[in-house]
């Protein structure tokens, strides 16, 4: 096998490797931001009629809505530190394909 079929395949390898990262950074940003909607969402809305049972149901809604709130905050943490590694491991995989590219153009600009 010679180095310009080698480094074809390396290019190939690269690639793959990026295009999978990059699908793997898409999807770990729309959990990420699937999640930040929802608890954008939560918002308890005004209570417009008077009397005890709309002003309880207004403050049980409420409490509901800090603990579901609670809740998705802790499931965005995980979601983002995901989002983060997706990243930073696209960006590495995205810069050796780059990096490969750019060697193999170079060696064929040589001849």
């Amino acid at each position: 096998m010679t180095r310009a079929t080698r480094l074809r395949r390396l290019e190939q390898v690269t690639e793959l490797l990026r295009d999978s990262g990059l699908a793997e950074l898409q999807r770990a940003a729309a959990k990420r931001d699937a999640l930040l909607a929802r608890r954008a969402a939560l918002t308890p809305g005004p209570v417009e009629a008077d009397g005890p049972a709309p002003l309880r149901a207004a403050a049980l809604h409420e409490q509901w809505c800090m603990r579901e709130r609670a809740r998705i905050n802790g499931e965005l943490a995980v979601a983002t530190a995901e989002w983060m590694r997706c990243r930073d491991a696209a960006a590495r995989a995205v810069g050796r394909a780059q990096a490969v590219h750019n060697l193999s153009r170079k060696l064929s600009q040589g001849r």
